[in-house]
């Protein structure tokens, strides 16, 4: 692959930071399963609240506090999947994403003390709720506190009859020494991402980060991004394009910063992209933090998978083209599964409504709507959530025989295909494929196309109205072929039940203005007027009334 892009080095408060070997290696787990069954018993204790306190608890003291032993880290992280084993802030079906858990704000003045306090007394709630679970559950807690330092009376697993079985984890824990300039066990991770083409289409483009061993001395900056030459900084770039640069980063390490254990000190994250780009797209840097966190995490992202979709600058996700570019797009380079931001599903939705009988394209991709960044992450792996896998599996065989049969409507709604895509659904609930085609089949996809939808289907169907040059209306229609006024009142008209409600009094008002052009094509300026307007009055009068209300919706952010 050509390499072209950037180095950037990605300093994540400590968690991956560039530098000089040092003797104190860090160490580091990749994944960490927890205790089944215990959830209810912290819940029927502590209530939902004091759980939610607790977990981000254990999860400061697992990504804040680098003096703890690593194996405690891997126990608090455990506990805090225990307690919250749907993980929360990522797309995760069975508790198998742990590093999805993310980091409270730590508290000024917060300590192992502190934190052994908090913990141990809500261990020595549950311990005496006496409830299914609780002693495990409790003990499991205790133990914790206690090794942070917590003296409560009483408080060892022991007083209750009960010792933390903690080798009911040593398959699901495990800890990885990973000394400072070993190899990673991951070195480089390729993501697929859709990119603007100077062609005006979305095209795919591969990022590469690539784990490399630095000379030994300390790099300052805790982010820093050296440009090649083929990265020039485009025309258009603001003064500040160094703040521009670093705030990209610090958005990729916020993201990964609470997903990860301390990586081995001494090593870069390189990028490079297989073609050259004029600038930074958000796309790229979606990528970028994908394929770094496969490195990081040692796991590899899903090759069948590509990226639709940004990382900004705040760290949130946006879309990338239009909903109809990502399919062509998918469609083009055979792409199976592509991951969109959740704020695409009314564009898919609208599209869907406005082109009905293009439905069979989404058996040939499936669409995955990440609502966060975590999200994005999740979708990407190669080895994802269980469910998740089962959901993919599930969708590809039910969809498969249907592609191309010239009866796929009648077969998309017999009762087992139905079924299957049902089961997709509720085993991964952003699986948007699935969900629309249920609509297809059930003949519900929806009742109205979104507010800026119709704002830009009445806009392009009525174009023959918008602007008129002099004279324009002194031409008839031969024969029975309607006027373009007419023709236009004929598109709006057939859009006009798909129309928000909200849109509707301005379709309705470019309706009248089409019909008032028809009515006096050919018949303006009548020769008895000199000299004459370009329009009547009353078109001019009604073309005005069109451009207040869109003005309105406008302005109100429709």
């Amino acid at each position: 692959m050509q390499r072209v892009g950037m180095v950037f080095l990605i300093g994540l408060a400590g968690v991956l930071v560039a530098g000089a070997q040092t003797a104190d290696a860090p160490v580091a787990y990749r994944r960490t399963a927890p205790l089944a069954g215990l959830a209810g018993a912290a819940e029927a204790a502590l209530g939902e609240d004091g759980v939610e306190e607790v977990v981000r608890e254990l999860v400061r003291v697992a990504r804040t506090m680098p003096e703890v032993p690593v194996e405690l880290r891997s126990r608090a992280v455990a506990l805090a999947l225990t307690f919250r084993p749907d993980d929360r802030e990522a797309l995760v079906a069975d508790g198998q994403l742990a590093r999805g858990v993310k980091a409270g704000e730590v508290k000024e003045g917060f300590s192992a003390a502190a934190a052994a306090q908090r913990l141990g007394d809500a261990a020595e709630r549950i311990l005496l709720s006496d409830g299914a679970g609780a002693l495990p559950a409790g003990a499991a807690l205790a133990d914790v506190a206690r090794r942070l330092g917590f003296a409560g009376k009483g408080i060892s697993g022991v007083a209750y009859g009960v010792v933390p079985k903690w080798e009911w984890l040593a398959e699901r824990i495990p800890v990885e020494d990973q000394e400072a300039g070993t190899l990673p066990a991951v070195t480089e991770a390729q993501v697929r991402l859709l990119v603007w083409a100077g062609s005006g289409d979305l095209e795919v483009m591969t990022a590469t980060v690539t784990a490399r061993q630095m000379a030994a001395e300390r790099v300052e900056s805790p982010v820093k991004f050296q440009l090649p030459p083929e990265w020039t900084k485009p025309a258009q770039a603001a003064a500040d394009w160094g703040s521009v640069l670093e705030a990209r980063a610090a958005a990729i390490r916020d993201l990964l910063g609470p997903r990860h254990e301390p990586w081995p000190r001494g090593w870069m994250a390189e990028l490079g992209l297989s073609k050259s780009q004029p600038g930074f797209e958000s796309a790229v840097f979606a990528g970028a933090a994908v394929a770094a966190d496969c490195v990081m995490a040692g796991e590899l992202p899903d090759p069948r998978c590509v990226l639709a979709l940004g990382l900004d600058r705040g760290g949130k996700l946006e879309a990338v083209g239009t909903p109809l570019q990502v399919l062509a797009a998918c469609a083009r380079h055979k792409v199976r599964h592509v991951v969109v931001p959740a704020a695409m599903i009314s564009g898919f939705t609208d599209w869907l409504l406005l082109n009905p009988g293009e439905w069979p394209r989404l058996m040939e991709v499936a669409l995955h709507t990440a609502r966060t960044p975590q999200d994005m992450l999740a979708l990407s792996r190669e080895e994802r959530a269980s469910l998740l896998a089962k959901a993919d599996r599930l969708f590809d065989t039910t969809v498969a025989p249907l592609r191309g049969r010239p009866d796929a409507l009648a077969a998309l709604r017999a009762p087992g295909v139905v079924a299957n895509l049902e089961q997709v659904a509720a085993w991964h609930g952003q699986h948007l494929s699935a969900k629309l085609l249920l609509g297809v089949a059930a003949n519900k996809v929806g009742g109205s196309i979104s507010v800026a939808a119709s704002l830009q289907e009445i806009d392009r169907r009525s174009g023959a109205l918008k602007v008129q040059p002099k004279g324009a209306l002194k031409k008839g229609q031969r024969g029975l072929k309607k006027t373009p006024f007419g023709q236009a009142w004929d598109a709006l008209n057939s859009v006009r039940p798909l129309v928000h409600a909200e849109a509707r009094t301005y379709c309705d008002e470019m309706l009248e203005l089409a019909r008032l052009l028809d009515r006096y094509a050919g018949k303006w300026p009548p020769d008895s007027v000199h000299p004459f307007p370009d329009e009547p009055p009353e078109v001019t009068k009604q073309r005005a009334r069109t451009r207040v209300i869109r003005d309105g919706l406008m302005a109100r952010g429709k």
